[in-house]
């Protein structure tokens, strides 16, 4: 939508190093773990896996950290 080539996003993309990509969803998932003040697990989880999708990390990596936390 901001016009940007398909070949740029896609360079881009390679020069993420996924080390620090998973390394950076487990440190955002543990600091908002923090503020979620919900007792029920489900809905924590459920609460944690939106945010973390919201925030643009993949869904399959959103709750496969998300299971290992709570």
């Amino acid at each position: 939508f901001k016009g940007i080539s398909p070949y740029n996003i896609n360079s881009g993309l390679q020069e993420i190093n996924q080390e620090d990509y998973l390394k950076t969803l487990l440190v955002v998932a543990e600091k908002k773990i923090e503020l979620i003040k919900e007792p029920n697990a489900y809905k924590k989880r459920t609460k944690l896996a939106s945010f973390l999708i919201s925030k643009g990390f993949e869904s399959e990596l959103v709750f496969k950290t998300v299971k290992d936390l709570i």
